[in-house]
Parts: C-alpha cells; sequence; structure tokens
C-alpha cells in the first residue's frame, strides 16, 4: 500500500509539474509573443536538465570519497622517505635476506 501510494505521489508531481510548466508557457505565448518552438525548447531544456542533475546527485558520496582518498593519497606522495636511494655508502642495519615465513594467515573464499 505504501509503495503504491508513493509512485502515484510522485507521479502526481510529474504531472502537477508538466501542468505548470504548460501554464506558464500559454502565460508566455500570451505576454511576450513567444513561439510554441520557444515554449518546448525551454521545457525540454529544463526537464532534461533537472533529470540530469538528479543523475549526477546520486554520484556526489562517491565525490567525496574519491576527494578524501585523494588527500590521503598525496599526503603518501609528499611524505620524506627515510632511505635515501642516491647515497652510494647506503648500509642497513640487518642484512636483506629474501626468507618470507607467513603466521597466523587465514586464506578463505
Amino acid at each position: 500500500l505504501f509503495a503504491g501510494a508513493s509512485i502515484g505521489f510522485s507521479r502526481f508531481i510529474i504531472f502537477a509539474n508538466m501542468s505548470l510548466l504548460f501554464y506558464t508557457g500559454t502565460r508566455f505565448v500570451e505576454s511576450f509573443g513567444l513561439s510554441a518552438k520557444d515554449i518546448f525548447l525551454s521545457m525540454f531544456g529544463i526537464g532534461f536538465g533537472a533529470f540530469d542533475l538528479g543523475n549526477v546527485m546520486q554520484l556526489m558520496p562517491d565525490v567525496g570519497k574519491a576527494l578524501y582518498s585523494c588527500t590521503v593519497l598525496f599526503k603518501f606522495l609528499d611524505m620524506k622517505s627515510e632511505i635515501d636511494i642516491k647515497d652510494p655508502n647506503l648500509t642497513y642495519a640487518e642484512p636483506i635476506k629474501g626468507h618470507i615465513q607467513f603466521k597466523n594467515v587465514k586464506f578463505q573464499y
């Protein structure tokens, strides 16, 4: 019942908006001498613009996440490395052996 009422209300809003646009369009034709072509072009322009704006607004949370990720990424890129790779006398505290050991690792599919 609620789903049907909400769909009906959303359709009512759409048709009420269209009737308001047609009413305003007829007033503009009478008052300013606009042609029907101008009225329909402006109605379709406003309608498509509103539709695209609604689609873009769905992506705004993702844009916020992307901006946050960029700030974190640039923070890491701007960090100064503790290892100077241009130093010819670079010595390590421990020699690198290349032995890798996994402890408490679980693989789950």
